[in-house]
């Protein structure tokens, strides 16, 4: 049984649709009562937490505390944490200023004046689909909740428009930390030419590659044309710029793994409050990167339950965003279990602790079909470089590191 907390019954928008034929299409029933389940399945706007004696054998899909990643300001105040101890090794998001740092963004930009190496993005602080972006034209133009972030402009083009790559991102615990990015994505690419006239920043339709915002732009606006797949990407990027879209990925990884390490001691010290198994919880992100013209990768954003709905896809694109569903559900692993006496149908594994336990689950783990997976975090190539950004190495994280290091797992 497969649990999802929504307000409306199972055709309704609220349940989507990519989710419901990936779970129906592998024998997984959805039901509406919060007991006896292997997979709860919540929203990020409900008023619901995980539950206080989740089974060992549930999984939930939110990390304990996503929004310190998954909300912009907090991502930028937890990069900044980072950066100002490890300058050399975090440089991957732009200048950014939050209601925390507003009152000494105003005080330096109070003689603004819009020109085309300075343009400065607002978007207010909870707001999605691109609704109420605009370029800053004067300090006076910023409310108290909204974010500035200097706008890159100077950014890679697809057939001279802006783009934005959509990374899939599975994370299948804190506790240790484990990190998979998926081979499937996609490029957001604007709907009009790029260019940097002054007097029309107000079309956004060339600056801004949101989704929701350029089905609004009538008549110039085709899914098939302006949501390419990363085989297309990469042969423009390979074409037009002699770019290896591999050295892109790579250095995206890197981004992602320093992304997260920013809050796993935030996610450690929350975990206190539950009763948890290392296995219990998991997370699928959807990263966006944009590209400068000297081939940067620049951290835009990560979004909670990432476009799961399909309303803006052709038929290929549905097929690739239901396989990348289904391949995170194979690397969480679906436990079936006796709902009577909480055993595994298969069997129990007995553990002398809690530790042993959480290794050998994530060993388990690291097994499983991945798909379009691929794991980027923990590897015996990278433990030693990333080990020394978290601000607490937890026993479960530095016994599975010993682990991977020692039997090159």
């Amino acid at each position: 049984n497969a649990l999802q907390r929504f307000n409306y019954n199972i055709t309704s928008k609220q349940c989507p649709r990519s989710f419901k034929r990936t779970l129906h299409n592998n024998g997984i029933i959805r039901v509406y009562e919060e007991d006896d389940v292997n997979l709860y399945w919540r929203g990020t706007r409900e008023n619901s937490k995980i539950p206080q004696n989740i089974h060992k054998y549930q999984k939930y899909n939110h990390m304990l505390m996503f929004h310190e990643i998954t909300r912009k300001h907090l991502l930028y105040k937890n990069y900044m944490l980072f950066k100002n101890q490890f300058s050399k090794h975090f440089n991957f998001m732009p200048e950014t200023y939050t209601q925390d740092t507003m009152e000494e963004f105003k005080k330096k930009f109070k003689n603004y004046k819009v020109s085309k190496d300075n343009l400065w993005l607002i978007k207010p602080r909870n707001a999605s689909l691109g609704i109420g972006i605009r370029f800053m034209k004067n300090v006076e133009d910023v409310r108290k909740n909204d974010i500035v972030t200097k706008y890159v402009s100077d950014p890679l083009l697809i057939n001279g428009r802006k783009f934005d790559l959509r990374f899939h991102v599975l994370v299948t615990g804190h506790n240790p930390l484990k990190v998979y990015i998926h081979n499937n994505g996609w490029a957001k690419v604007s709907s009009e030419r790029f260019d940097l006239n002054l007097d029309n920043l107000d079309n956004l339709y060339k600056h801004v590659t949101n989704i929701g915002l350029n089905t609004k732009n009538k008549g110039k606006y085709k899914p098939e044309e302006f949501i390419l797949s990363f085989e297309k990407v990469k042969e423009h990027l390979r074409n037009d710029y002699n770019l290896n879209f591999s050295e892109v990925v790579d250095e995206v990884k890197d981004i992602v793994i320093k992304s997260l390490i920013s809050m796993n001691h935030i996610e450690l010290d929350k975990e206190k409050g539950y009763k948890l198994s290392s296995n219990n919880i998991f997370d699928l992100y959807g990263v966006d990167i944009i590209l400068d013209s000297k081939f940067k990768p620049w951290l835009v954003e990560i979004n909670i339950s990432p476009a799961l709905y399909e309303e803006w896809f052709t038929k290929d694109r549905k097929i690739m965003l239901r396989q990348t569903i289904c391949d995170a559900l194979n690397v969480v692993g679906m436990v079936p279990f006796s709902h009577v006496d909480g055993s595994a149908l298969d069997g129990d594994v007995e553990f002398e602790n809690s530790t042993e336990e959480a290794v050998q689950q994530s060993i388990c783990e690291f097994t499983r079909p991945l798909g379009g997976f691929e794991r980027i975090f923990p590897l015996k190539s990278n433990i030693d470089y990333y080990k020394q950004f978290f601000k607490e190495v937890s026993p479960n994280n530095e016994a599975l590191w010993n682990e991977v290091q020692e039997k090159n797992l």
